[in-house]
């Protein structure tokens, strides 16, 4: 029987099983935590200390304590605990540095958004602009906190690591977390090393646990029972020469020592391996020792396996897939570098890789150091791996991963000529202004080519439009996407051409009354008035108006944004008379659409503080506290 492969495929995995990004990531952090559940040994006093704060109604909590010393273990521990025992609490753990985008303050607080939206199930937009975001985070803060009261649950946001925030826009200060939001069920508990974050915090006057090192009592529990879940123990001579080591307080240090004895350490080799590990006295020796005993391992079938492997894991931005390791591995040969060479390897390195969403990536800070200790010590081996990841990226068609990697790789290399090449590819230009546009910008910058790049964009839009069987739709998106692109790097004269292409294909796909439509006239309108050109921008404005309304109805938000935005070409023109009208209506609009659905539009504050400008310009002095009093009022309905 001919069985159609499609609704097979689809069959097996219905699209709606697939889960959305937001579901993705929040796996990827459990992933992450994964590993170190399995290694931890409870600690009560630590859990009831969190538990009371859950529990509570007062500020932010932070803990303290050295690298490796627990912290994530005992967080996420925490977290499971708890969760058993109040399932309907709304729990969103973030560990820094575990995902390839997790230590971006703005990328937080918007994946912070978008669950509490999901959760309280808002109809709100989630903001992108770093602005908006900064803005509306505490008004979503309070949306969580309002749900969490009504439904008599507890909102626990558990932030780890605030020390590994990326250090830009002075994250790490704290500032875009807000000082008054985190009371009553709406819980935030953090963790951080010592310095700037924790100084922030300090300043705040959260309160704070210090997690102290193990115990000699919970250095023996864990060797127990860490080695027991391998049917491995060790005699009480050698438990003690383990626990007598002051570096084995730490434990992440306890526990790569432990993986190294219970798979190398023979009876009668045992303490020639034990006197070998406790003289590295900290974490990144002892890695060294630990990727030295893996080359002499790994290494005798396929020379060199070691230092490739967390070479080009090293190099690349996000860490690389088992499948993109085996294809850059092969054998000249072989499409692949055999499963037989790897698999021991791979399974020996099962605890110090973390598996992202199937990328493969150090699990902690502390393997990437060793890693440039012990393989790529100076500048011409990390020039090499990342060129050889360049070139196997820069050989495959354009997809969302490539191009994630790509031009990172060349402008991590300085080869300008081919990140500008990789830039101006079409195709791979959406991949990357679809996942961030300022990331794309940030790489013209770097070039300094932010003020010059508009014509060549223009070239490489029409050589890519020109193709044979190029969609008209397809065209329609790519150009709206360069014109918004240009446009926010004020490039004005190269995004016109591009808003007017984008218009006229949809005219003629949708009809001229169509709202997509209504959306490139009002795009067009505000690039013209950007560019001092009213008196082109005022007819498209009044056109999208006029579709907006006979689409959605003259009390729908679209209308009121359409007229905000007439408004303002009109004071621009000082026809403030004509404007005040038009700008109560919208206010009118979205009060009362605060009324009917309960839920405030994002353009509400906007649109309130633009009716106080337009009223302050209109009548300038003699505006009264009573009629100030009374637009308030109005504001409020």
């Amino acid at each position: 029987m001919v069985e159609d492969p499609q609704a097979a495929i689809e069959a097996d995995y219905p699209k709606e099983a697939i889960p959305d990004a937001l579901t993705r990531e929040a796996r990827e952090h459990e992933a992450f935590v994964e590993i170190r559940r399995r290694t931890y040994i409870g600690r009560p006093d630590y859990f009831e200390r969190l538990g009371r704060h859950a529990r509570g109604d007062g500020g932010p909590l932070v803990l303290l304590g050295d690298s490796g010393g627990g912290k994530s273990a005992l967080l996420s521990n925490w977290l499971v605990h708890w969760r058993e025992q109040h399932p309907k609490d709304l729990i969103i753990q973030h560990y820094i540095g575990s995902t390839p985008d997790s230590a971006d303050h703005w990328r937080l607080m918007r994946r912070l958004i978008e669950e509490i939206k999901r959760w309280t199930d808002d109809p709100e937009e989630v903001p992108h602009s770093h602005d908006d975001l900064l803005k509306t985070f505490p008004v979503w803060l309070a949306k969580g906190r309002s749900k969490a009261e009504r439904d008599n649950v507890r909102c626990i946001l558990v932030l780890d690591a605030l020390n590994q925030l990326e250090d830009r826009d002075r994250s790490r200060q704290l500032g875009w977390l807000p000082t008054h939001s985190f009371v009553g069920p709406l819980r935030l508990i953090t963790s951080t090393l010592s310095g700037e974050a924790f100084e922030a915090a300090e300043s705040r006057k959260w309160a704070t646990v210090t997690v102290e090192p193990l115990t000699t009592e919970e250095r023996h529990n864990m060797i127990a029972a860490y080695l027991g879940r391998f049917s491995k123990k060790l005699d009480q001579p050698r438990v003690d020469r383990l626990i007598a080591a002051p570096q084995t307080a730490n434990p992440l240090y306890l526990k790569i020592l432990l993986d190294e004895l219970r798979v190398t350490g023979t009876h009668e080799r045992l303490d020639e391996r034990l006197n070998g590990y406790l003289k590295a006295s900290d974490i990144p020796a002892l890695l060294t020792l630990v990727l030295a005993r893996y080359q002499r391992d790994y290494e005798r079938d396929r020379p060199g396996l070691v230092g490739e492997v967390l070479g080009l894991i090293w190099a690349a931005r996000r860490g690389l897939a088992e499948s993109e390791l085996l294809e850059l591995l092969k054998p000249a040969d072989q499409p692949q570098l055999p499963k037989a060479i790897w698999a021991p390897f791979r399974h020996a390195m099962e605890d110090l890789l973390v598996d992202r969403g199937g990328i493969l990536n150090f699990a902690h800070e502390y393997l990437g150091s060793a890693v440039e200790s012990a393989i790529v010590r100076d500048q011409d081996q990390q020039y090499t791996f990342r060129i050889q990841l360049a070139d196997y990226f820069e050989a495959q068609s354009v997809s969302e991963r490539n191009s994630d990697e790509l031009p990172w790789l060349l402008w991590q290399n300085n080869s300008r000529s081919r990140l500008r090449v990789c830039l101006l590819d079409f195709d791979r230009f959406l991949a990357i202004q679809q996942r961030d546009k300022d990331e794309m910008m940030a790489y013209w910058v770097e070039l300094k080519e932010e003020r010059t790049m508009g014509a060549l964009y223009l070239t490489s839009f029409d050589h890519w439009a020109g193709h044979v069987g190029r969609e008209t739709g397809r065209i329609s998106f790519g150009a709206n996407q360069l014109a918004y692109f240009l446009n926010d790097a004020a490039l004005h004269h190269e995004a016109e051409p591009l808003m007017r292409r984008a218009l006229a294909i949809d005219e003629a796909s949708y009809g001229a009354e169509h709202p997509a439509v209504a959306i490139r006239l009002n795009n067009l309108a505000l690039l013209l008035q950007a560019m001092n050109r009213l008196g082109e921008a005022e007819p498209l404005m009044k056109r999208a108006l006029a579709i907006d309304g006979a689409s959605y109805g003259a009390e729908h938000p679209r209308v009121a944004i359409a007229l905000h935005n007439l408004t303002s070409l009109l004071q621009d023109t000082n026809r403030l008379g004509e404007a005040e009208p038009l700008m109560r209506r919208a206010v009118e609009i979205l009060n009362t659409f605060r009324r009917k659905t309960g839920y405030q539009h994002r353009n509400f504050e906007l649109t309130q503080n633009s009716y106080h400008k337009l009223l302050q310009g209109k009548h300038g002095t003699k505006l009264t506290i009573g009629f100030m009093t009374r637009v308030r009022k109005f504001f409020q309905q």
